[in-house]
């Protein structure tokens, strides 16, 4: 690594080097079959809270590893638009000293956030003085934030493997978990076929409440069973044989996009890939079918969760219905306007693939919630809970059934990162090649955003339906408990 990619990067320590493939294999361990007649385990080291808490451990870090990607492509993106005044400044003789002074202010903003400043990039305002001086400094600056984009590219790569890295962590618990889950569910609908009678008491105090409610209350049994069930939807079509066809076929054709970018660059060349990335656009992947019912979502959740400002792309956010737990699942829609008018070319390509394929989980009130757990709620009836245990059946089977195709995408994505490193180095270095090179650079981000939206969609997808059918189960058999 570079001096200047070591003085860039520093706040990125995590990143220095790549991050090894995971040794963990996709083993999915068989549940126990110690189970009391309530559906709890008995072993208590090898539980299903045991299994969520461990992957809960990693989706955090899954979280933060996306946060880091995200905080470089925005540095990346504005160090762009300075790359262009340099080479513009370039060809008119140089900076001035003002303009180095303005451009270094500007450049303090971006490089603050990486924990530096300018100085790593601008040579003292004397070097602007003179007009010889002025082109070779101006000539300097840029070359200098080529360098900081490439090292920023190497990060961004880095942080890419890394989410995959946890994501592959994640969902090898997530999957026991959902394994012994559904071992859990089977028991207790045994037991609920097995009960008669009548409840000792109509309405119980539980605190799953605060994990089922919707706006303060506890939905009845047939909204929770369509929660987990919807759940299982998300599930199904994130990780659909089909969409993982087509999943390989956009990155294969993404790489190929850029590969030729890169090798032969020129304004007709990124004409050329617009319509092709354009073509890409209308692939599944992109669309997004997801099989539960989206509508266009409020004003103020639009402008809390779509980017905003970013030229020649429109988004619009859509939102579900309400799950069980107070949240909503919120998926995005883009459209790009005329790249070569606009004058955006990569960058804006790079900030809408930060949105394409991302499947969020958010709180449905923007208001923090209170919940009352002493709050007395309905006793489920046995044929309630079996209704309830059903559903939670077929979503862990869903979530189990995603080994083999995780193990697909997995090796897609490391392949495929694989073959773009070389080329991001080598595009754009030259003046003629330019726009080319931004381009290039903006579907590398990109296509790693894919990779990452792919895998934090799944993860958020399954740890919402994870926690409606765990706490579900939980207000089941205490249900179940007064029944004599």
């Amino acid at each position: 690594m570079s001096n200047l990619s070591q003085t860039l990067l520093g706040r990125f320590p995590g990143l220095e080097s790549d991050v090894p493939p995971a040794e963990d294999d996709l083993e999915i361990e068989s549940p126990e079959e110690g189970v009391d007649d309530t559906g709890a385990q008995i072993d208590g080291e090898n539980i299903v809270e045991g299994d969520l808490v461990e992957a809960a451990e990693d989706s955090a870090e899954i979280e933060d590893a996306d946060e880091e990607a995200e905080e470089l492509e925005d540095t990346s993106d504005s160090l762009e638009s300075f790359l262009v005044a340099a080479q513009y400044g370039k060809s008119k003789g140089g900076w001035t000293e003002g303009e180095a002074i303005a451009y270094g202010i500007g450049l303090d903003a971006t490089l603050k956030r990486m924990g530096v400043n300018s100085s790593i990039i601008l040579p003292s305002l004397e070097s602007f003085n003179d007009q010889r001086e002025r082109i070779e400094s101006t000539a300097a600056v840029e070359n200098k934030i080529k360098d900081a984009l490439v090292a920023i590219w190497d990060a961004i790569k880095r942080a890419v493997n890394k989410v995959v890295a946890f994501v592959r962590k994640w969902y090898v618990k997530i999957a026991d978990g959902a394994s012994r889950l559904r071992k859990r569910a089977e028991a207790i609908r045994k037991k609920a076929e097995n009960t008669t009678g009548s409840a000792t008491e109509k309405k119980l105090a539980t605190a799953t409440l605060a994990q089922l409610h919707i706006s303060k209350s506890m939905p009845n049994a047939k909204t929770i069973a369509e929660g987990i069930k919807n759940a299982g939807v998300l599930v199904g079509n994130l990780t659909s044989s089909s969409l993982d066809q087509q999943y390989g076929k956009t990155l294969d054709g993404l790489v190929e996009i850029i590969t030729k970018l890169a090798e032969k660059g020129g304004k007709g060349e990124i004409s050329s890939a617009i319509d092709k990335v354009e073509k890409l656009k209308s692939a599944k992947i992109f669309e997004m079918d997801l099989g539960i019912e989206f509508k266009n979502a409020t004003e103020a959740d639009s402008k809390s969760h779509s980017p905003q400002g970013i030229e020649g792309l429109t988004t619009t956010f859509k939102t579900s219905a309400v799950f069980p737990g107070d949240r909503r699942v919120g998926m995005f829609e883009f459209e790009l306007a005329d790249q070569e008018e606009k004058r955006a070319l990569g960058r804006t390509f790079a900030a809408a693939m930060r949105v394409v394929s991302k499947v969020t989980v958010f709180e449905a009130s923007n208001k923090k919630v209170e919940i009352d757990n002493t709050k007395e709620v309905a006793v489920l009836t046995p044929n309630e809970v079996v209704h309830i245990c059903n559903e939670v059946i077929d979503f862990c089977k869903v979530v189990v059934d995603y080994k083999l195709g995780f193990e697909t995408y997995d090796k897609k994505n490391a392949a495929a990162l694989g073959k773009l490193d070389s080329i991001v180095r080598k595009s754009g270095n030259t003046d003629e090649d330019r726009e080319a090179g931004e381009y290039v650079r903006g579907l590398a981000q990109g296509f790693g955003s894919i990779i990452r939206n792919r895998g934090t969609s799944i993860t958020n997808a399954i740890n919402l339906g994870m926690g409606i059918s765990r706490n579900a189960l939980v207000y089941s058999v205490q249900s179940l408990a007064l029944y004599k």
